[in-house]
């Protein structure tokens, strides 16, 4: 029975071995197997780019590229994971179809019923010709009995008090206008005390806050932070950095000035960064074209590494989560 029983302890803890193998193999592998990728990207009127990751020998991979229509495939192995085109082939397969209105089939015409409706037009009529007389018989009668009236008496002569009455209207509409000129003047005159006041309230914590940024910059623990950022921002572009390149610009602008200017700053940048650029500046006409070639890859321990570092910076932590 004991027998047994170490038998069964001795197969369940091989078979936890084995899944904490497997799960740190798994770990291994994302940790230190790099993810590659690979860019082409070409403009010459209008744009067109791949764009190729792939993870574990290209078990995991995924596809993107751009000419006027963008395309997205995610793959594992032999399974499409992920397919843009056949998305957007069953979203319109999805949409319900239109129905087609049938027409509506008219009523043929009979000798009787053309028959009514003559009868009702006749009916119609011989009704509107007694309404008609019995209205011209009204208004005779009415022009009868109401005698005209003469010119004389139609003219009125206005009144004195109507004249005083338009006087003292026009002195208080004038007097109104008055007062709200001078209410407006006086809530210009608020605002603009305001907004002076505000602006030397917007000085003083201007000048608080640059005198803060100015104290920070200067204290010799944030100098150590800073550079301790820069050195693992180096260190983060050299990881992502393409071990292969080939970039190749040709551009003009309407103004020798303005491009000349952008060649200074591109010489800057690329020696900041360290990537090799042929950068063919055209002072003659406004033009831009090119082609860009990157391949590289990014090990995400390193970059796991860079992270953790940060983290346990101790002014770092103090600044950003005030800890």
């Amino acid at each position: 029975m004991v027998h047994i029983l170490l038998l069964i302890l001795k197969i369940i803890g091989i078979i936890l071995l084995i899944i904490a193998g497997l799960l740190l193999l798994a770990v291994i592998t994302v940790l230190f197997v790099p993810v590659r990728y690979r860019i082409l990207a070409d403009y010459h009127g209008h744009f067109k780019g791949k764009l190729h990751v792939g993870w574990l020998f290209n078990l995991l991979r995924i596809n993107m590229s751009y000419d006027k229509e963008s395309d997205i495939r995610v793959k594992a192995l032999f399974f499409t994971l992920y397919d843009s085109n056949k998305q957007q082939d069953s979203q319109a397969g999805n949409k319900p179809p239109k129905v087609e209105k049938k027409p509506k089939h008219k009523k043929e015409k009979n000798v009787f019923d053309e028959e009514k409706k003559e009868n009702v037009y006749h009916e119609h009529d011989s009704v509107a010709a007694t309404e008609s007389v019995t209205k011209k018989n009204e208004t005779l009668v009415k022009k009868t009995i109401a005698k005209p009236e003469t010119g004389s008496t139609q003219k009125t002569a206005k009144k004195p008090d109507e004249a005083q009455n338009g006087q003292r209207k026009k002195e208080e509409n004038t007097d109104g206008r008055i007062a709200v000129l001078i209410d407006k003047a006086k809530n210009i005159l608020k605002k603009i005390k305001l907004k002076t006041i505000k602006a030397i309230k917007t000085k003083d914590t201007l000048k608080a806050k640059i005198d803060e940024i100015k104290t920070a910059i200067e204290d010799e623990p944030n100098k150590e932070m800073f550079r301790f950022l820069l050195e693992q921002f180096k260190l983060l572009l050299h990881e992502i950095k393409p071990v292969k390149q080939d970039i190749n610009i040709h551009y003009g602008c309407e103004d020798p000035y303005i491009t000349g200017k952008i060649l200074v700053y591109a010489s800057i940048f690329y020696g900041f960064i360290g990537i090799d650029m042929n950068i063919t500046p055209d002072f003659e006409q406004e033009i831009i074209e090119g082609s860009i070639y990157l391949k590289g890859r990014i090990r995400i321990y390193k970059l796991l590494l860079i992270a953790f570092r940060v983290y346990r910076n101790d002014r770092f932590r103090k600044l950003v989560f005030k800890r």
